[in-house]
């Protein structure tokens, strides 16, 4: 009861915001101190106990050793069994090749944004222990509204392969600096002459005529803060916005692929994917090329060097993922998540821009081997995108394997009323759309007369019910949630 009571007040005394990032055990270390005293005494009973009920000593003794034993040995080895594997580090690299993906995807000299713990942390660690790319400045989001760490970003690095930050804010601006009122504008980015020179001859890009007649990009800075009718910037934002200014294109300027869609601060149609990050360049990605490098994507995604450079090289790692013996935890496997969307996006641009449907298998298979969805379920939403995927694909043998895992799910939530009608992941309209594909008509009927009683003046509804009768010859309703 101590226990319990301990854990509750602790939690009411820290007053923890809902949903917590990670599990907070060291936090009730207190409340585990009692609760390893009532387990003391609770062996301690147990051996009174023994010493009451065994008169004779010649039970009681080896009994009482009896029980000390099992308590000091079967209470450590039970937890060994039941947490080894969920505690066991020795085979997991993933935090460590995330980390060193991430700066393997920036040019040399770069400037990186993060935002979180998972993207910054193993960052640093590879870079101050490690040595790797030690070149790329990292700028935390999250860090870069206190002023003492925008003071940092400034100084000279601690290794001399680093340069500081390029920020024009003066340091009695750095030391007041705090959210300012801020109206939704178009803002311009100038683009010099030696910039223009740079991307078109020196690396090949070809700029809008836009940019090289104009000297500059616009986008629109809206506001990231509102306060009743005021309209207001961050301190990010303000950073953000001074470090890409002064930069003046000198330096590559990254965006890690976990930050928020707003870190951009609108730049967000002249950001180019490399893998991990978004690189900022004087040109606008469009919804034909989806913003992506196929030939620095396939590079980092295909290919797997043999060992590590801590100075620039193409070629991600994914050692362990795969592997049945490595526990996996929910941060992890939202940073596989990042990975899969690198995947499904090369594949995407080869089958949508290229309409090369074997380029574009080439990369699921190797997504699929590198992180298996047996091993790490996507989900039912990422399962659904993934089965018309492979329906375009002409893969219905894939799309067999998603429904596996979207079927059961969908039909779970509908049967408990967990759905959002509103919503795009819809789990009604994910089972039409499955069923459409795997051409089972009579789940389909079974799912639109459920929606018919919800809306039954829609006549889309009847439409399609009464299309369907006639196509499965089963005019008789069948409103059996499970669509068995």
């Amino acid at each position: 009861m101590t226990f319990i009571l301990m854990g509750y007040l602790i939690t009411y005394y820290q007053n923890q915001q809902q949903p917590q990032p990670r599990d907070r055990e060291y936090f009730y270390c207190g409340a585990y101190f009692v609760f390893a005293l009532w387990i003391a005494i609770g062996i301690k009973g147990l051996l009174d106990l023994v010493k009451e009920k065994l008169a004779q000593p010649s039970l009681a003794k080896p009994a009482f050793y009896g029980v000390l034993v099992l308590s000091t040995l079967f209470v450590p080895a039970r937890m060994l069994q039941l947490n080894y594997f969920t505690h066991d580090r020795s085979k997991n690299w993933i935090p460590w090749d995330f980390a060193y993906n991430m700066l393997q995807s920036c040019d040399k000299d770069a400037i990186l944004f993060t935002q979180g713990d998972n993207d910054t942390f193993p960052l640093w660690y590879i870079q101050d222990v490690e040595g790797v790319r030690r070149d790329v400045r990292i700028v935390n989001l999250s860090l870069v509204n206190t002023s003492w760490y925008i003071a940092l970003m400034k100084s000279t690095p601690a290794y001399p392969e680093a340069k500081a930050v390029p920020i024009s804010l003066s340091d009695a601006q750095v030391a007041n600096i705090q959210p300012i009122a801020w109206e939704p504008r178009n803002v311009d980015l100038p683009v010099s002459k030696e910039a223009i020179q740079l991307y078109q001859e020196k690396m090949g890009v070809k700029l809008d005529t836009s940019v090289t007649n104009n000297g500059k990009i616009t986008f629109l800075l809206k506001n990231t803060l509102q306060f009743g009718q005021t309209k207001a910037l961050r301190v990010q934002d303000i950073a953000v916005y001074d470090i890409i200014m002064a930069n003046e294109w000198k330096r590559p300027v990254y965006f890690a692929s976990t930050c928020s869609p707003d870190a951009k601060i609108g730049l967000d149609e002249y950001m180019w994917f490399k893998g991990l990050t978004w690189k900022l360049e004087p040109r606008k990605a469009s919804q034909t090329n989806y913003g992506m490098e196929p030939a620095i994507l396939e590079a980092n995604l295909l290919n797997e060097p043999v060992g590590f450079s801590k100075t620039p090289q193409t070629g991600f790692k994914f050692r362990e993922i795969a592997n049945p013996k490595v526990f996996l935890d929910e941060n992890t496997i939202r940073i596989i998540s990042n990975y899969r969307s690198a995947f499904r996006g090369l594949a995407a641009y080869y089958l949508n821009v290229e309409r090369n449907s074997q380029k574009s298998m080439v990369v699921l298979d190797r997504m699929e081997t590198l992180m298996p969805h047996k091993k790490i379920p996507y989900g039912w939403e990422y399962a659904w995108e993934m089965a018309n995927f492979y329906n375009a694909l002409g893969r219905t043998d894939r799309v067999k394997e998603m429904a596996a895992e979207i079927e059961p799910a969908c039909l779970s939530l509908i049967e408990k009323g967990e759905v959002n009608m509103n919503s795009y992941y819809n789990p009604y309209r994910a089972l039409l759309d499955l069923y459409e594909i795997t051409k089972e008509h009579n789940k389909s009927l079974n799912i639109l007369r459920q929606l018919a009683v919800k809306y039954p003046t829609d006549p889309g509804l009847k439409q399609r019910i009464q299309m369907l009768e006639q196509m499965t010859q089963s005019p008789v309703a069948d409103t059996s949630v499970k669509g068995k």
